[in-house]
C-alpha cells in the first residue's frame, strides 16, 4: 500500500513539475480557459515524462461520490494516467481585459480584445476551492487516485490580496499567499445561492503564488497540491 501511495505522489510531483515548465516557457497569451486547458493537455501528452494517457473533460458520476454537495455533474479538466495511477487536474483562468495588435489571414488588426474581463471575484475563488474539494472526494473514492492539482492562472493581481475586512462576504474563500482554513462558507447566516453551498476541505492548505510574464502581460499562478 505504501509503495502504491508513493507511486501516486510521484506522479503528482512529476505532473506538477511539467505544468510549471509549461507555464514558465509559455510566450503566447491564452484566449480563455478552454485554450489554456487544451494547450496544457497537449503539452502533457507530449511530455518528456511520457505519460500513458491524458484525458480532458473526464466524467465522474456525482452520485458515486460521498458528500458531493453540488447539483452539477463532475467533469475534471484534465486527468493524467501513468502505470495505472491517475492525477486529476482542475484549472481556473480568470483575467482582466487585454487588447493588442494581432495578425489574421495576413492582415494586421489593431486594438483587438483578445482576453476578456472576468467579474465576480468571489465566485472565482469559490470555484477554486470547489475544485480542491472535488479532487479530495475523487481521491477518497478511487484507490488509484491519491490527490491531484488545482491551478489558478490570472493577470488580475487582486486575487493575490487578502480580504482584510472580517465582514467580507467571501473571506473564507480567499486565495492569497499563505495558509487557509478548512471552513469554506459564505460569511453570512443564510446562503441564498443554492448552487454554491458551504463546504469544508480536508485540511489547511498553503498557497504560494508565482509570477510570469506572457507576452507583454504580467501573469500570476499557483499550483496547489491536494
Amino acid at each position: 500500500m505504501e509503495k502504491e501511495q508513493n507511486q501516486n505522489r510521484q506522479l503528482i510531483e512529476d505532473v506538477k513539475s511539467d505544468i510549471k515548465y509549461f507555464l514558465e516557457k509559455r510566450k503566447n497569451l491564452f484566449f480563455n480557459e478552454c485554450d489554456f486547458q487544451i494547450h496544457l493537455a497537449i503539452s502533457l501528452k507530449e511530455s518528456r515524462k511520457k505519460y500513458d494517457n491524458v484525458y480532458v473533460e473526464y466524467f465522474v458520476p456525482k452520485n458515486k461520490l460521498e458528500n458531493y454537495v453540488w447539483d452539477s455533474e463532475l467533469y475534471i479538466d484534465i486527468v493524467v494516467e501513468k502505470a495505472g495511477k491517475f492525477c486529476p487536474i482542475e484549472l481556473k483562468y480568470k483575467t482582466k481585459e487585454v487588447s493588442k495588435v494581432i495578425n489574421r489571414f495576413g492582415d494586421e488588426l489593431k486594438d483587438v480584445t483578445i482576453i476578456k474581463s472576468n467579474g465576480a471575484h468571489n465566485l472565482a475563488k469559490y470555484g477554486f476551492w470547489k475544485d480542491v474539494q472535488r479532487i479530495e472526494l475523487v481521491s477518497k473514492k478511487f484507490n488509484n487516485v491519491e490527490g491531484g492539482l488545482a491551478i489558478f492562472l490570472t493577470n488580475d493581481k487582486s486575487y493575490l490580496n487578502s480580504n482584510k475586512q472580517k465582514d467580507t462576504y467571501s473571506i473564507n474563500f480567499s486565495i492569497a499567499n499563505g495558509k487557509h482554513q478548512k471552513n469554506k462558507s459564505w460569511n453570512k447566516e443564510n446562503n441564498e445561492n443554492k448552487s454554491r453551498p458551504d463546504f469544508e476541505v480536508n485540511k489547511e492548505y498553503h498557497i504560494e503564488w508565482n509570477d510570469k510574464q506572457i507576452g507583454e502581460t504580467n501573469f500570476y499562478y499557483c499550483i496547489l497540491e491536494i
